[in-house]
């Protein structure tokens, strides 16, 4: 019997929404690595994961719907590709 899948904490996804939204590019990277590394999953699992739970917004829509195109790339190929590891 396999284990489900750990949920980041509500602190790690209002970071990692948070970093998206403001432009921290590299901050983001270092914090999605971190917490990939402890939760033992790949990106594209833990921003499948970091939903904000009231606007079921992520990272991606963040990024986005503020102009930051230069961090969309990053997030959307993470979330597309389902074999992306840290």
């Amino acid at each position: 019997m396999t284990e489900p899948e750990a949920e980041p904490s509500i602190e790690d996804v209002d970071d990692i929404l948070y970093l998206a939204r403001v432009n921290e590019a590299a901050e983001l990277q270092c914090l999605l690595v971190e917490v990939c590394e402890k939760m033992k999953l790949s990106r594209a699992q833990l921003l499948a994961k970091a939903v904000e739970p009231e606007s079921q917004n992520c990272a991606l829509h963040y990024a986005a719907a503020n102009g930051h195109t230069g961090n969309v790339p990053g997030p959307l190929c993470w979330i597309t590709t389902a074999t992306a590891h840290c």
